[in-house]
């Protein structure tokens, strides 16, 4: 039985070097899995029942993550550079005008 606590652990420090969050949810329900399988295995209740309480968290996030990422956005929303606000985006469609606003923000930075 300590084999699978082995697994549980490895897939736990697995997550830690994803990147994507759909790999990392999946990844993580096979370790909720396989140490609620060790803690029932070993009579550990308390990792029994914190992996219980953690897999329908993970799926619900996998399910988010999933629903995210088969929307397409458009256009595009990423973080501008220029703009110093937190949370500015800006869409593709304003592109163009990126270098525009970018020769404005230097022109006022040597004033």
């Amino acid at each position: 039985m300590d084999y699978v606590g082995y697994i549980a652990s490895f897939l736990v420090l697995l997550t830690f070097y994803m990147k994507r969050m759909i790999p990392l949810r999946i990844v993580a329900l096979f370790s909720n899995v396989a140490f609620l399988t060790y803690g029932i295995g070993m009579h550990l209740m308390p990792v029994a029942l914190l992996h219980c309480a953690l897999i329908p968290i993970n799926v619900h996030r996998l399910v988010l993550a999933l629903r995210d990422d088969s929307i397409p956005l458009y256009p595009v929303l990423r973080w501008h550079p220029v703009r110093h606000a937190p949370m500015a985006f800006t869409s593709e469609v304003d592109a163009g005008s990126r270098k525009e606003n970018a020769s404005k923000q230097k022109a006022r930075a040597r004033l």
